[in-house]
């Protein structure tokens, strides 16, 4: 009963954590097409940028934590980073 009952948070943990990864994936290539946008001035970028986390419900700063914790685990950091390679590039994250 409590290898099931383990089984079942660890699973539920690493939805979790997919989760968390797939939007970081997202922001981060919503920033990135800001950062390209020929549009938009510098001043627009910035205001740009505010918006995109405003909306994800992130600040600057939480948005560099989870930068950190990717780092942590070396592993998840490149898949991350490949699947942001990847929706950069038109392919899906």
């Amino acid at each position: 009963m409590t290898v099931l009952l383990a089984n079942g948070c660890a699973r539920r943990a690493s939805g979790k954590t997919a989760a968390a990864d797939s939007a970081f994936v997202r922001t981060v290539v919503e920033l990135r097409k800001v950062g390209t946008d020929d549009v938009l001035d510098s001043a627009g970028r910035a205001a740009e940028r505010s918006r995109v986390l405003q909306r994800r419900g992130l600040t600057p700063e939480k948005l560099e934590a989870q930068s950190r914790a990717l780092a942590a685990t070396p592993a998840r950091a490149t898949a991350v980073w490949e699947a942001i390679s990847r929706a950069t590039n038109g392919g899906t994250p």
